[in-house]
Order: structure tokens, then C-alpha cells, then sequence
């Protein structure tokens, strides 16, 4: 169980254990969806998390965008048209929800929050 929280742009990670732990790890991400990736940057960026309404994904053009709901259906499907995209929800019930994005042969799933 490991949590990050940037601090003026220093993650810090929790591991929940006494011992002490540390390694030289590089941690990216960004500060609007805290998303982090280790050894590297993250490719899709997803805004606002949690939302009750419109969500933004920011992924290359052209983009497979897909919104499924937790038993796998797909509710959304779209082709990124540019680098920043939309997705209406409001409709959606409150819950949770995956953004599955695939991009030049790269696949990366995200679970959003409805509110």
C-alpha cells in the first residue's frame, strides 16, 4: 500500500510500514490528476478527478478514448480529434469509473470518480 502527495513538487510516498525504506527512485506526475509514474512521465493526463461533470483527457491525437463502467461496459468511446479532449458524465450515476486510452500501441487505464 504505497500513497504519493506532491509538497511543492517533491513526492513523498507512505508505505504504511515502521521500517524505514528508501531507494533512489525518479517520481513524475502532475499536480492536476497527482497521477505518478515510476522511471518516467506520464503520457495521459485526466482532469478533474473526482468530477460531477466534464472530464478532460489530455492524450496524443488520435487517441482510442474509452469510458467503461466497472463491469467492463462501454459508455463512451472516442477518437481523440486533439491533445485535450471532453467527456460529458453528468448523466452518469455517482461512482467510480475506468478511462482506458490507447495510444501508438500503448495501452493506460485510469479509474475517475463521479460525484
Amino acid at each position: 500500500n504505497v500513497r504519493s502527495r506532491y509538497n511543492n513538487g517533491v513526492a513523498n510516498v507512505v508505505s504504511g510500514y515502521s521500517n524505514a525504506v528508501s531507494r533512489n527512485l525518479t517520481v513524475s506526475g502532475n499536480k492536476r490528476d497527482e497521477s505518478t509514474s515510476l522511471g518516467g512521465t506520464a503520457s495521459v493526463v485526466i482532469y478533474p478527478n473526482p468530477t460531477s461533470g466534464r472530464l478532460y483527457v489530455q492524450a496524443p491525437q488520435g487517441s482510442q478514448i474509452k469510458l467503461l463502467d466497472m463491469n467492463g461496459r462501454v459508455l463512451k468511446d472516442q477518437v481523440a480529434r486533439a491533445e485535450e479532449s471532453s467527456l460529458d458524465i453528468s448523466a452518469l450515476p455517482s461512482g467510480f469509473y475506468l478511462i482506458q486510452v490507447v495510444s501508438e500501441g500503448h495501452l493506460e487505464n485510469r479509474v475517475i470518480s463521479k460525484y
